[in-house]
């Protein structure tokens, strides 16, 4: 009897360490398997805390500098650009204005539009819809190019004869089928274009009122697609308004991995348009043209970070919810980066060297502070 006893509870116990190692089996199928679920698993959220470096009055050292876009921290300096005014300032590290370069124009040298401004080899580019203009790091002019045929906005620049753009699908606009807005990696010497993304959403949500059409552009409910090109990688990552999902492609187009996060979708209604412009009360989702997903995900931005990691706004970039998720280069989830109160999300600028740029309207001008990061583990 006691035989029979000690043999049950032997079984019992294989038995239960077969089952245990069949769930093991079955949640790191899961896991392997859903990469959502995978990024959970290492869910963490880290305040990001900072240090002034430096700060400067821009107005001060310059007067008419009275709008800036963004800013670029180069080795010898700073470059702030005024895209409103086709201008690009830079100062020494000490915050010295040194020069002002660009304007707008037809001319060498000048755009009609600024669409973009990077640094690369040494180098500023500056871009609009169908140009490139490149200037040596003290704003010397060195060449343009262009392409009338096409107008991509947003543009990036990949080298001196590459572009990455974002365009429309001008058929679909005139009822044919297809993605409406496309992004491509575009060859100005050879006049070619390879096709990196698309969507069929176009950010726009087009009402009918009577017999008429309104566009109304609300790029925190439906950005169509956000993408950022990742230049020490040599890939495009981008994610359309409707899914939580960044897609990796290569520059030939070729898809390298999917990730993303789990969140809760939020509702295109009526209720959150008439929160942005308050004249639709007698419209409903039925009124609404098909261009525009009834769900969008909480993506405003896509950033790449000096050390090659992703860096993704959510909640639309809205103050009181500011944050940032990272992932690394392989798409695995890191972190989710609170800010401080003191930063708005929509003026923060991330640096090379893993500091980042503030720009902060006073009432007598613009300042902007540099503050170095305490950095979270292999992120910045």
């Amino acid at each position: 009897m006691k035989k029979l006893l000690i043999m049950a509870i032997v079984l019992l116990l294989f038995l239960f360490s077969c089952k245990s190692k069949i769930a093991e089996k079955q949640v790191e199928k899961i896991a392997e398997n859903n990469l959502l679920k995978q990024m959970i698993l290492r869910e963490g959220e880290v305040r990001l805390e900072i240090k002034k470096v430096l700060s400067f009055d821009l107005t001060k050292s310059k007067s008419d500098v009275l709008v800036v876009n963004g800013v670029l921290k180069g080795e010898d300096g700073y470059y702030f650009t005024n895209k409103k005014n086709v201008k690009i300032y830079k100062y020494d590290k000490d915050g010295k204005f040194i020069r002002e370069f660009l304007k707008r124009g037809q001319g060498p040298g000048d755009l009609s539009y600024l669409m973009n401004v990077r640094l690369a080899n040494n180098s500023v580019y500056a871009l609009s819809m169908n140009k490139i203009i490149k200037f040596n790091k003290d704003g010397n002019f060195v060449f343009q190019k262009r392409f009338p045929n096409i107008h991509y906005y947003p543009i990036d620049i990949v080298d001196d004869n590459r572009v990455v753009g974002e365009k429309f699908n001008m058929s679909v606009l005139n009822g044919k089928k297809g993605e409406l807005k496309m992004v491509e990696l575009f060859d100005i010497k050879e006049g070619k274009a390879t096709k990196l993304a698309g969507t069929e959403y176009s950010g726009q949500i087009t009402l009918k009122i009577g017999s008429d059409y309104l566009s109304l552009t609300v790029p925190d409910l439906s950005p169509g697609i956000v993408w950022a090109y990742d230049t020490k990688n040599k890939r495009l990552y981008y994610a359309n308004s409707d899914e939580y999902k960044i897609t990796a492609v290569g520059m030939d187009g070729q898809k390298l991995f999917d990730f993303g996060r789990v969140y809760k979708p939020i509702r295109v209604d009526i209720d959150i348009i008439n929160e942005k412009f308050g004249i639709l009360k007698k419209n409903t989702l039925k009124d609404i043209k098909k261009n525009v997903p009834q769900y969008v995900m909480p993506i405003g931005t896509i950033e790449i970070l000096s050390s090659g990691y992703i860096a993704v706004y959510n909640e639309f970039g809205k103050a009181d919810k500011a944050a940032i998720d990272v992932f690394d280069s392989k798409g695995h989830y890191i972190y989710k980066l609170k800010l401080p109160e003191v930063l708005e999300l929509n003026k923060l600028f991330f640096f090379n060297d893993g500091n980042i740029g503030y720009i902060k309207e006073t009432p007598n001008g613009l300042v902007f502070t540099e503050y170095a990061v305490k950095k979270p583990e292999h992120i910045f």
